[in-house]
């Protein structure tokens, strides 16, 4: 059940073995990663967060005012070995994007709701309704499918950003 959850909350997680010490790993990770901004007038290229000995949370900045990318929170735990680090990276969407979605959802199934417990007159609201219904559907499924698109991109560029600068 936790699998499915986590699927349609667009959670996903990353285990990654770096032949970094701790140290290094970290001191690579702040020189990549640009420090949390507040306000940003300019969009910009990259990552930015904090940093700790721990792990880290970052976010993607966003190169345009529609870029959904950034919503994605990427947080990271460190786990040092003798000669290398094991990052174990979670990445979920925010929830306002889910809450969309589901919402979306729910009025989709309220619409097929009115339709099958309709007021019974025959006219032509049953079948707009159903018609409604389905676009919405289709509206939250390809609005899903965006969303866990943005997660698998954000995944493979986290994924190459903690690879070591050789």
């Amino acid at each position: 059940m936790s699998n499915i959850w986590k699927r349609w909350c667009l959670c996903d997680e990353l285990q990654i073995d770096v032949g970094l010490p701790l140290p290094a790993m970290i001191s690579d990770l702040k020189n990549r990663i640009e420090p949390r901004k507040t306000l940003r007038i300019r969009g910009g290229t990259g990552y930015e967060g904090e940093v700790s000995e721990s792990g880290f949370t970052i976010r993607r900045i966003s190169r345009h005012p529609k870029d959904t990318k950034q919503a994605v929170v990427i947080q990271g735990r460190f786990s040092p070995e003798s000669d290398q680090t094991r990052v174990v990276v979670t990445f979920r969407h925010g929830l306002h994007f889910i809450f969309f979605t589901v919402l979306l959802y729910f009025v989709a199934i309220g619409r097929f709701l009115v339709f099958h417990f309709g007021t019974g007159t025959p006219s032509a609201a049953p079948q707009a309704a159903v018609y409604g219904g389905a676009i919405l559907a289709g509206m939250a499924g390809l609005w899903h499918l965006s969303l866990a698109m943005d997660v698998a991109r954000v995944k493979r560029e986290v994924n190459a950003l903690l690879k070591p600068i050789p």
